[in-house]
C-alpha cells in the first residue's frame, strides 16, 4: 500500500482564507450598507452562491495568466486572454444574480419585467467579480516584486562576500612570496637570524591563516602583525633604523578588516628606496574616539612605483575597492607622490 504524504503550506491556506472572508465580508456589509436590514441574509447567501465563480476566475488569473504571460512581459496575450476568461465568468455569474440572488430581492413581477441583457448590470457584475480579481493580482506582483528585491540583494550580499574573499586572497600570496624570499636571502648569509625570521615569520602566518579569515579582528593584532613584519624587513636592512614606527592612542576595543593596512606597508618597502639614510619608512598611527589615522612615507626614487606595480603585486585598485566594499562614504585615502617621496594617509571614520 503507498503512503500518500500530503504537504498542506497550513500559513498559506490560512491567508488565502482570510483573504476570502474580507471579501465576503466586503461584499455582505458594506456594499449593501444602503440596503434594508433586513436583506442582510439574502445578499450573504446570494453571494456565497457566486463566490465559486469569483475564486475560479481569480486562481485562474494568479496561476495560470500571470506566470504564462505577465511575468514573462506578453502583455497583449495576457490582456487578450483575460478579456476572453470574462465572458463565461459573467455568464455565470449572471445566470446566479437572474435566479438567485434578484428573486430574493424583488417580487416575480419586478423580475419579469426585468431586462435579461442589461448592460448597467453586467458591468456591475464585471467590477463586482474584476476588482477582487484585480486586487489578488496587485498583491501577488507585490509579494514576487519583494521577493525578487530580497534575492536581489541576497546576490548582492553574496557578491561582494565573494569579492572580498578575492581582494584578500590577492593580497595575502604576494605579501608570503616576498617574506619567504627575504627568508631564502638570510639562510645564505645568516643561519640564526634566519631561523630567528621563521619563528617571526610563524606568527605572521598564523595571523594570516586563522584571524585574516574573520570579517574584523582587533587593532592590535593588525599592529602586532606590521611590528613581526617590519623586523623581518629590517634584518635586511644594512640600516637598523629604517623604519620608524610611531602609534598614538588608545587601540583597545577597535575593530578593523584584517590585512587592512599591511599592503601600504608591504608597498612602501618593495618602492622605497633601500639607500636613503634614516628613517627611509615612517608609519603613523593615529587613533582617536571615532577615527583611525593610518600613514607611510617613504623615499623612492621618481617613476620607480609606476614602473614596479606593470611587473605585478598589489594593485593600487585592489585596495580602493577593499575600502569601498568595507567603508563606502566612511573614509578617506591620500596619496602624494612626488620626485622623493611617497605618501599614504588613509583615514577610517566609525
Amino acid at each position: 500500500m503507498k503512503n500518500w504524504n500530503l504537504s498542506i503550506n497550513w500559513l498559506r491556506l490560512r491567508w488565502h482564507l482570510l483573504f476570502w472572508i474580507a471579501v465576503l465580508l466586503y461584499h455582505t456589509f458594506y456594499r449593501g450598507r444602503f440596503d434594508d436590514p433586513s436583506m442582510l441574509i439574502p445578499r450573504l447567501i446570494g453571494y456565497l452562491a457566486s463566490l465559486p465563480f469569483d475564486m475560479i476566475a481569480t486562481y485562474f488569473s494568479l496561476y495560470f495568466l500571470m506566470p504564462k504571460f505577465l511575468l514573462k512581459q506578453k502583455y497583449f496575450k495576457f490582456f487578450l486572454y483575460f478579456i476572453l476568461t470574462t465572458i463565461p465568468i459573467l455568464y455565470c455569474e449572471y445566470l446566479i444574480y437572474y435566479y438567485v440572488q434578484l428573486p430574493m430581492r424583488v417580487s416575480p413581477d419586478e423580475i419579469a419585467a426585468f431586462n435579461f441583457f442589461n448592460r448597467f448590470t453586467i458591468l456591475s457584475l464585471f467590477f463586482s467579480v474584476y476588482s477582487v480579481t484585480i486586487s489578488a493580482i496587485a498583491i501577488k506582483l507585490l509579494k514576487e516584486w519583494y521577493a525578487s528585491q530580497r534575492e536581489k540583494s541576497e546576490l548582492q550580499n553574496q557578491s561582494l562576500i565573494s569579492e572580498l574573499a578575492l581582494l584578500r586572497s590577492q593580497i595575502n600570496p604576494h605579501f608570503l612570496f616576498n617574506t619567504l624570499n627575504n627568508i631564502d636571502s638570510l639562510i645564505e648569509h645568516n643561519p640564526d637570524r634566519a631561523s630567528s625570521s621563521i619563528i617571526k615569520l610563524s606568527g605572521i602566518m598564523r595571523y594570516m591563516l586563522y584571524d585574516s579569515n574573520a570579517d574584523y579582528v582587533p587593532l592590535e593584532k593588525e599592529l602586532d602583525y606590521i611590528k613581526s613584519f617590519i623586523d623581518l624587513q629590517q634584518l635586511r636592512m644594512k640600516n637598523p633604523g629604517h623604519t620608524k614606527l610611531k602609534i598614538e592612542g588608545d587601540f583597545v576595543g577597535k575593530l578593523i578588516p584584517p590585512m587592512l593596512f599591511v599592503p601600504f606597508v608591504e608597498n612602501a618597502y618593495k618602492h622605497g628606496s633601500k639607500q636613503k639614510s634614516k628613517p627611509g619608512i615612517l608609519i603613523n598611527v593615529e587613533i582617536k574616539e571615532n577615527t583611525i589615522t593610518f600613514e607611510v612615507i617613504n623615499s623612492c626614487i621618481k617613476d620607480a612605483v609606476v614602473s614596479k606595480d606593470k611587473t605585478g603585486g598589489i594593485g593600487l585598485q585592489n585596495i580602493k575597492r577593499r575600502l569601498e566594499l568595507l567603508y563606502k562614504d566612511k573614509h578617506e585615502l591620500n596619496i602624494i607622490n612626488d620626485d622623493e617621496k611617497y605618501h599614504v594617509i588613509l583615514k577610517l571614520i566609525s
